[in-house]
């Protein structure tokens, strides 16, 4: 293969031969097993397939490609070389791991003749560190070259945006070449970019092993490489190398050639210059690659981007081989529309909706914005229903044009929620459940305590309905200019054939998805291309690892242990998961910020508590802001109180300030089934969390008055953090919870805007560009049957135990999570259950 500076690192130039075939020497370092030269390569720079012939460990820092090479060596003179073809598929795998497999014809080659060189190549690690080794076979007229087998093995490290340091050994196995012992060489490669990425410059050193001639090995006989890459227009680089001898023996061997970056394909050439006798040769290369390149724009024109929505915020679950990286539906899903809204290479965006997986009123107003973010960069915007709620309408809403397909069906019709209580069944099974609160808002014990809804739930509820609902209608009738009082009409009639959503104005028009490219170009008056495109953040093209912003999520009831408990029919956080997470990123110094994910209505008191802490003491390490999804209450709104800054939805619910502890007791139930019990006291509080008897009224006023200094101490915690007086939070407090239009006028949230504007905000603290690339780091634990422990060794892990989706749905929805989790100390925050809009 080629190996200009040698294999992996030489700046690829010349392919020249040796001055015999069964002995190589330094005058090109090149051996017997080399294949083909790369257009300005160095092992510290080429990356992808073509890594394999310079320096494996590259392999994995490019996504999967497909190159093509042709190579027309130097012909005459005494290093001539020369031609031959060459295919390589590979790049990054999964994970951390890259691989190649390679294929190269070469043809009349001096002192060889023609052969085949085939290459499997594998790689290990990240960004900043890898390895790697290459494993090669020939297949040849000649005999000593058909029996050799050679391996390189290779490291690059990028420590830094500006450098890269890599290091092969070439014919590290020394193999037998009809009698003699291919030496060893050694590469050693150093990349920078002083002045940007746009400009690379790379030095290679090739130093042949003790296996050579005494006067061909060492540091005196050392050969050097210089490599050169510089963007001068987006997508066009010049591209040379050079590379000499350090004694002046032997030719010196140069490349000027063009490269060319398009969407997904890259194109590369240069002549092959050689002092001497000879006349040139040259290489050109071609690449598909499977992600895009930061090229030429050559735009199709009218190229829309389409997009699934709800396929985009459904999470991947089901238990893998490995743990890999986790994403977040909802980051991937906002910043990929804010990467497309700037791609010069799509001009408008249609949105696919369905059904959105578990989206409320929060996250739907985050989508929402999203596409209005989208609109405002000129670009048009058409959503496509083929079915759909409320929610899914609020979010199509945004567009500049819907379309319905005839067989849909809409679910336009408003909102409602529902409370079911649990007290007069529990009775049946003689089973009594008591509660101690703090504040008559804090409603969340009445479906075990009570058999009817209070008059404060009543009011909060309406309250909370009122205020979605008329938040929903006027941006509804804002983005579509329908009136008022029509559309409220149109929401009567229930449920919406994709005829009656056209008569009453919810879209504009009827289209099957095939005829979709044809109807957008009569509205457009141009033509029009849709091509499928997936939601992800910009990609972090630089050397080194991508700055990190850190996302935390609490999601569900937030329990006092660690995430992944088997219970599958409840969502949950474990406390101890989330602290571990935000100490982990907040010592992290890659991370420049934190920010918290909530979508909890809360749970365990002191698990909340403790997360809170975790953000108190991390905030003087790092920014770390909250961003309310659909719910951010109680627990989930004490932990959001520890950041800097917190943004929520609208239609967010949040607060519930409040604690509760529920005692069941099976008195009546032990007495059905007669059981008979004997109790001995030593005081006479000492059994006051017997799940047998009610409370006494001394029990009862203890646990009163312990709920009333947790509860002091939430508020005191939400006072700290909002900078209000203690009396001011408690009369907002005391368990009401409110939207997040609500939260905000009370000063209970900082700012009303999405996770695109917290994202913002937290890379702007961080001290990162608005238009930075950043890894999005999720720290949530993934599911994986193997884990790598200490030592290296290999755990099976157990699955979590998870009930089917509708089991566990209805499970949900109809039994409070008090009844479901354990809780250690049996204290809750947790806002009122079902209070979920429908």
């Amino acid at each position: 293969m080629h190996r200009l500076l040698s294999s992996a690192c030489a700046l690829v130039l010349a392919a020249s031969p040796l001055a015999a075939a069964a002995q190589i020497t330094a005058e090109l370092a090149r051996a017997p097993t080399d294949g083909l030269e790369q257009p300005a390569a160095s092992g510290a720079i080429t990356e992808g397939p073509a890594a394999a012939v310079v320096n494996p460990a590259a392999i994995g820092l490019q996504s999967f490609s497909l190159r093509y090479l042709h190579q027309e060596g130097v012909d005459g003179g005494n290093y001539a070389s020369g031609n031959g073809d060459g295919l390589y598929l590979g790049g990054k795998l999964v994970g951390p791991l890259g691989g190649t497999f390679a294929v190269e014809w070469l043809r009349h080659q001096p002192g060889i003749g023609d052969y085949r060189r085939t290459t499997w190549a594998l790689s290990l690690g990240g960004e900043t560190l890898a390895l790697g080794a290459a494993l090669r076979l020939f297949s040849a007229d000649l005999d000593a070259l058909e029996d050799v087998v050679s391996v390189d093995v290779g490291a690059i490290a990028r420590p830094e945006r500006w450098l890269s340091v890599g290091f092969t050994v070439a014919d590290v196995d020394a193999s037998d070449f009809g009698g003699t012992r291919l030496p060893r060489r050694y590469i050693g490669s150093v990349g920078l970019r002083p002045v940007g990425d746009w400009l690379t410059l790379a030095v290679d050193g090739v130093v042949l092993g003790a296996e050579a001639p005494g006067d061909e090995n060492g540091f005196d006989a050392m050969r050097l490489g210089y490599t050169a890459r510089a963007e001068v227009l987006r997508g066009v680089s010049l591209i040379g190398a050079l590379s000499h001898r350090v004694d002046g023996e032997g030719p010196v061997a140069a490349q000027l050639g063009l490269a060319l970056d398009f969407d997904h394909l890259g194109l590369e050439a240069t002549p092959i210059l050689q002092s001497g006798e000879g006349d040139p040769g040259f290489l050109v290369a071609a690449e598909v690659s499977k992600a895009s390149r930061q090229g030429i724009g050559l735009k199709r024109k009218g190229r829309m981007a389409v997009v699934d929505l709800d396929s985009a915020m459904r999470t991947a679950t089901g238990l893998q081989l490995f743990p890999s990286r986790q994403r977040d539906a909802m980051v991937d899903a906002i910043e990929g529309l804010h990467r497309l809204a700037g791609d010069d290479g799509v001009e408008g965006l249609v949105v696919k909706l369905r059904s959105l997986p578990e989206v409320g009123q929060g996250e739907a107003f985050e989508l929402r914005q999203a596409l209005l973010d989208f609109r405002a960069s000129g670009k048009p915007v058409v959503a496509l229903l083929s079915g759909g709620d409320d929610t899914e309408y609020y979010v199509a809403s945004a567009a500049d044009r819907i379309y319905a397909t005839p067989e849909s069906a809409l679910f336009v019709n408003g909102f409602a929620t529902r409370v079911n209580f649990y007290a007069d069944t529990l009775s049946l099974l003689g089973v009594d459940v008591e509660a101690v609160k703090v504040g008559a808002y804090k409603n969340a014990p009445d479906q075990l305590t009570r058999n009817d809804i209070s008059d404060e739930q009543i009011e909060v509820i309406d309250s909370l309905l009122d205020d979605l609902f008329g938040r929903y209608v006027a941006a509804v009738t804002g983005s579509r200019k329908i009136d008022e009082a029509a559309f409220r009409a149109a929401l009567e009639t229930g449920i919406q054939s994709g005829r009656l959503a056209k008569e009453l104005g919810l879209v504009d028009d009827l289209v099957y998805p095939d005829e979709l490219e044809e109807e957008l170009e009569d509205w457009l008056g141009r033509r029009v291309t849709l091509a499928d495109k997936a939601l992800r953040p910009e990609a972090w093209d630089s050397w080194g690892a991508a700055p990190i912003v850190a996302i935390v999520p609490i999601e569900g009831t937030i329990t006092g242990g660690r995430s992944g408990g088997d219970f599958g029919f409840v969502e949950t956080t474990g406390a101890q998961t989330v602290v571990d997470a935000i100490e982990s990123a907040s010592s992290d110094p890659r991370v420049h910020a934190i920010v918290l994910r909530i979508d909890s209505g809360g749970g365990d008191a002191a698990g909340s508590e403790r997360i809170w802490r975790a953000i108190v003491k991390a905030r003087d390490r790092k920014p770390i802001v909250a961003s309310m999804g659909d719910a951010a209450a109680s627990g989930g709104y004490f932990a959001a109180v520890g950041t800097k800054r917190i943004f929520a939805a609208p239609g967010t619910i949040t607060g519930s300030i409040g604690i509760f502890w529920l005692k069941p007791s099976f008195e009546g139930l032990l007495d059905f089934v007669e059981v008979k019990s004997y109790r001995s006291l030593r005081g006479d509080l000492a059994d006051i969390g017997s799940l047998q008897d009610d409370w006494s009224e001394a029990e009862r006023a203890a646990m009163e008055r312990y709920v009333e200094d947790a509860y002091r101490g939430f508020v005191e915690a939400v006072a700290e953090g909002r900078s209000l007086p203690v009396e001011a939070v408690d009369a907002v407090a005391r368990g009401r919870v409110w939207t997040g239009a609500q939260a905000y006028e009370r000063k209970l949230v900082d700012e009303l805007g999405g996770l695109s504007q917290a994202l913002r905000y937290a890379r702007e603290q961080g001290g990162l560009g608005a238009e930075t690339a950043v890894e999005y780091r999720v720290y949530r634990p993934g599911a994986a049957l193997l884990s790598l422990g200490p030592g290296f060794a290999l755990t099976l892990e157990t699955p979590q135990l998870e009930l089917p989706d509708p089991v566990a749905a209805l499970v949900r929805d109809r039994l409070p999570p008090a009844l479901l989790l354990p809780n250690e100390r049996g204290l809750w925050a947790l806002a009122p259950f079902e209070i979920e809009v429908r």
